[in-house]
């Protein structure tokens, strides 16, 4: 590299140097200022505390009033039934054993059985696995189903 070339790239680099501390120093001057302002309005830049403030008692100790128990049986929490064959092996039975049965009979033969739920979920399922057909019926809403 000719001695030209270097001498223009090191004071090239020795102006960006400066101009780098130039913008640490007014950066640093700014920070400065701000701190002066929080100082000034006192701390207003400190994060807003939610909830109670610290060393005031909670409501329990000041001796507030139970909340009263809601009336009627107390429900728990539900479980998952288990039946002697599933869901889909009861409606393909159930088509099996009527001829054409509908939409409503398979909800009411579902329901009778005391499964949770609707019988709709299955129904499609086994449509779309081939395992029953649907057909429409004319002029209402519903369907009837062979297997």
């Amino acid at each position: 590299m000719p001695p030209s070339k270097t001498a223009d790239l090191s004071s090239r680099v020795d102006q960006l140097v400066q101009q780098r501390q130039e913008h640490l120093d007014a950066a640093q001057k700014i920070s400065d200022t701000i701190a002066q302002i929080e100082n000034l309005l006192g701390g207003a830049g400190a994060p807003k505390r939610r909830g109670r403030p610290p060393g005031r008692p909670r409501m329990s100790a000041l001796g507030a009033a139970p909340v009263a128990a809601p009336n009627g049986p107390r429900r728990g929490k539900r479980t998952r039934q288990r039946f002697a064959i599933s869901g889909e092996q009861s409606i393909i039975d159930y088509i099996r054993s009527h001829k054409d049965p509908t939409t409503q009979d398979i909800k009411k033969h579902w329901a009778s059985e005391g499964r949770g739920g609707t019988a709709d979920n299955a129904l499609s399922k086994l449509v779309r696995e081939k395992k029953i057909r649907r057909f429409p019926l004319d002029g209402q809403r519903g369907s009837r189903f062979a297997a």
